[in-house]
């Protein structure tokens, strides 16, 4: 083997024109359970080393049932989500039932001006909030609401018949009721095939580091029907409105003043907790390549939450 020079510098991972599949995954599984995110700073790392490393980190992929072109050797490895608008921190999925633990991103081609990727640490956005805010994510859980029409769950899926979602769903909900947690699903699939599905959890996650804020705050009280594909819509498990005062606290208050933002360069890995870390991104005009990959990872989940990944996806 080729020698391998490897430096670990707070989070960063200095690799030698090497495939990133040289990476020591041990020692960058320690580095994100101990930092929350890491970087890999690899010039000539492409997308099949990217898909190498994440298929090491990773015991089953997920696979996102949005528009996005899929850009890997499998269908695992997509670009982010299109456009050049500006993305709130969020962890991702975080309100489905879905939610995978580890985000990996990779850059092909890195914008000249803005477009950072931004990294927010759910422990310290948690210890910022004022106590009253987090008396309020504390006193009870988050409901996300989300419709979801056909091809959405038919591409994030790989499957056609509904008969075949409320299998996977009906196996699910069976799950969360046997583990007695606190996480809850509840679903209809409608005539046009339009799933409807209610996932509640709590907004604060226990972890190695301590007790992180981890979700996602973004979405409006009520589904937005003016414009097409996927709604989301977010309450307190009573039904009571997140307020915007509690949003903001989240997003700009605390969040933007503790965001890492991190200007990218061809060929740099970041790979977050998901459990953890938010992450979002910043506006930008022209050209930006980011590929992502979302994954399970056992080692990681948290103890509270249920192991889905055994009802959904595997590595093709």
């Amino acid at each position: 083997m080729a020698t391998l020079e490897q430096r670990l510098e707070d989070r960063v991972f200095e690799v030698a024109s090497l495939a990133l599949d040289s990476l020591d995954c041990g020692r960058l599984r320690a580095a994100i359970e101990a930092k929350g995110w890491v970087l890999v700073r690899a010039p000539a790392a492409d997308r099949v080393g990217f898909e190498a490393l994440c298929r090491g980190l990773f015991d089953a992929p997920m696979i996102h049932g949005g528009r996005r072109p899929r850009t890997g050797i499998s269908d695992a490895v997509q670009t982010v989500d299109p456009g050049e608008r500006e993305i709130a921190p969020h962890c991702e999925y975080a309100y489905t039932p879905f939610r995978p633990d580890l985000a990996a991103f990779h850059c092909t081609e890195a914008p000249t001006r803005a477009g950072e990727t931004t990294l927010v640490d759910g422990v310290a956005l948690l210890d910022a909030l004022a106590p009253q805010a987090r008396a309020d994510f504390e006193a009870q859980d988050l409901t996300h609401d989300n419709e979801v029409p056909a091809i959405g769950w038919q591409r994030m899926f790989g499957i056609e018949d509904p008969s075949q979602l409320a299998a996977k769903l009906d196996a699910m909900i069976e799950l969360f009721a046997a583990r007695g947690g606190r996480e809850q699903l509840r679903y209809r699939i409608g005539r046009d095939a339009t799933l409807w599905f209610r996932y509640q959890g709590p907004a604060i996650v226990p972890r190695a580091r301590g007790r992180a804020f981890a979700t996602s705050v973004g979405f409006p009280p009520t589904p937005d029907r003016t414009r097409p594909g996927k709604h989301t819509w977010l309450r307190f498990a009573d039904g009571s409105v997140v307020d915007d005062s509690l949003r903001h606290a989240v997003l700009r208050d605390h969040g933007e003043r503790l965001a890492v933002a991190h200007r990218w360069r061809p060929g740099d890995v970041l790979i977050a907790d998901n459990w953890s870390v938010l992450h979002g991104r910043r506006a930008f005009v022209g050209a930006r390549e980011i590929d992502a990959c979302f994954g399970y990872a056992d080692w990681l989940r948290p103890p509270d939450r249920a192991p889905v990944r055994s009802l959904l996806w595997a590595w093709s």
